[in-house]
């Protein structure tokens, strides 16, 4: 699948590791696979829930290169919904240019539920 171009546009993903990655409590396996909550200095990552215990578990500052996105609907759907919205200029004076976000009014960002 197409790599997103802005930072924004990771927010909701499924990924799949291509690496091991580690965090405080541990190392999560190859393959692992994650929802991408923000991308700010990397990706923060959560894990979904291990069907044998319980656990759940977040790894942040996660190059992109070390994750794949998953070719599936939602993910399409989320991506195709990311190039329908757009940052606008909403106030073009000398002092204060600001920047929305523009999305489309009768629809809502699809995204994954953690508790299933």
């Amino acid at each position: 699948m197409k790599t997103p171009t802005r930072k924004m546009d990771w927010a909701g993903l499924k990924v799949r590791s291509i690496q091991e990655l580690r965090n405080g409590n541990g190392t999560m396996p190859l393959g692992t696979e994650y929802v991408v909550q923000e991308n700010r200095n990397g990706l923060y990552l959560t894990a979904f829930k291990c069907e044998h215990c319980g656990a759940q578990q977040n790894v942040n500052r996660v190059l992109p290169s070390k994750v794949h996105i998953l070719d599936n609907d939602l993910n399409k759907e989320i991506l195709r919904f990311n190039e329908e919205c757009s940052l606008k200029v909403v106030s073009n004076d000398r002092f204060h240019n600001r920047r929305m976000l523009i999305t489309p009014e009768h629809r809502q960002r699809p995204e994954w539920r953690m508790n299933e």
